[in-house]
């Protein structure tokens, strides 16, 4: 009996000869991974709102980063600006 990964073995490891493929595809894993070791860290958010600011911070430079934007000029731009180029 065949594992049931077999008829997928040539994607499994893609991304050693590809490197435009990630690593891993689990990319939701991957965004809230920050916030988990933010509140690993400091033990929790003082505030939801605290938590909300920071999660969209991190959604925005998610974003820009899977965009391939500088980051840290989409940070210095204001909101609408941010939404217009996003």
């Amino acid at each position: 009996m065949k594992h049931p990964w077999y008829d997928y073995r040539d994607d499994v490891l893609r991304f050693i000869a590809d490197f435009a493929v990630p690593f891993t595809n689990n990319q939701a894993e991957q965004d809230l991974r920050m916030m988990k070791l933010r509140m690993k860290i400091s033990g929790t958010f003082r505030t939801l709102e605290g938590a909300r600011v920071f999660a969209d911070i991190r959604s925005v430079i998610s974003t820009a980063r899977k965009h391939r934007f500088n980051i840290l000029e989409i940070l210095t731009l204001s909101p609408p600006q941010i939404i217009a180029r996003l």
